[in-house]
Order: structure tokens, then sequence, then C-alpha cells
């Protein structure tokens, strides 16, 4: 299941770190689950208002990673989420 999104922007604002576990996968998959539009949604739109804001995206394998190099799969994901999302 994925969280609720917070309000990026006053999460960054205030913490200067945002940690999210809604941006979920369907298993095996690059294929984003439709309920982690929010969170993305909510960091777009933060991206939106402060263009200045720089990110380090690190990736966390869950139980559903698949056997393969996860490295190679976390970067298809991270492209996934930059052309959707943030580019």
């Amino acid at each position: 299941f994925a969280e609720s999104a917070p309000d990026f922007s006053q999460v960054i604002t205030s913490a200067g770190r945002f940690v999210t576990h809604g941006i979920q996968f369907d298993t095996g998959s690059d294929r984003l689950k439709p309920e982690s539009a929010p969170v993305i949604q909510s960091i777009a739109k933060g991206l939106e208002t402060n263009p200045n804001l720089r990110l380090l995206i690190e990736p966390k394998n869950g139980s559903s990673a698949p056997a393969a190099p996860s490295s190679a799969f976390a970067a298809t994901k991270f492209q996934l989420l930059r052309r959707s999302s943030f580019g």
C-alpha cells in the first residue's frame, strides 16, 4: 500500500529532507502503482514551486525486488520516475 501524500514543500523546508515509502511499483516491474500518484504529484508540485531544489533519490529494494541485479532495476525505475514526473 502507498502512504498518503504529505506536503512535500512543507516537509523539505522544515526538515531539509523528504522520505517516502509511498512510491510503489508492481512486483518485478518498473510500472508505477496508481496509489503512488499523490506522492509523485506532491513532489512535482513542490519542485515547480521551488525549481532550485535538487533531489537525491535513494532506492530501497523491498522484499518484492527481483533476484536480478537490483542496481539496474532501480535505475530503470528512477528513469521512469524522472520521465513521468520531474522532467
